[in-house]
């Protein structure tokens, strides 16, 4: 089972700040000390939908959220690390602009305003992509993909095409 069937802001919990503002050593350390808030939180939406949970499905449900938080986390950290080392101001996006605007990381370089969002591949439903884009149009940033393959990190520079309102990706460096 890979597929949370509700959206994860419904959880009530920043699972990105809750990384970010802890000591966490390993996955290991993470899931154990959030299995159970992770628990009550699942089971609380999912009775309040009406839906019958297995304890075996709970188990694995919690346990992909939190592998997947995680590695997304260790992820946008090996990009704010990669991008600090070229000398960008870089920090993590919280909140709103994590939620409504799909933007992982805001970088400033020569005081031009970057908003990224970190993949491991280079899919983004539509529906993101829209946000994304607009999003950052909208606060006059630049939207930027940053794909992680293995160890290399390619930006890509999100442009709509004038012609067929199409996005397009056109490398980018910093």
């Amino acid at each position: 089972m890979k597929k949370l069937y509700f959206n994860i802001k419904k959880l009530d919990w920043n699972i990105k700040k809750e990384l970010a503002f802890s000591n966490y050593k390993n996955f290991e350390e993470f899931h154990d000390l959030n299995f159970q808030k992770a628990k009550k939180k699942f089971i609380e939406l999912y009775k309040e939908k009406n839906w019958f949970l297995r304890e075996e499905d709970v188990k694995n449900l919690i346990f992909y959220f939190l592998f997947v938080s995680w590695q997304n986390y260790n992820n946008e950290i090996l990009v704010l690390n990669y991008l600090k080392n070229q000398r960008l101001f870089v920090k993590l996006a919280f909140d709103f602009l994590d939620f409504a605007g799909k933007v992982d990381l805001i970088a400033e370089k020569e005081n031009k305003l970057y908003f990224i969002q970190v993949k491991t591949n280079n899919f983004m439903e539509q529906k993101n992509l829209n946000l994304f884009f607009k999003f950052s149009k909208n606060k006059k940033a630049t939207p930027i993909f940053s794909i992680i393959k293995k160890t290399e990190i390619t930006f890509f520079k999100v442009k709509l095409s004038k012609f067929n309102n199409l996005y397009f990706l056109e490398e980018f460096k910093f």
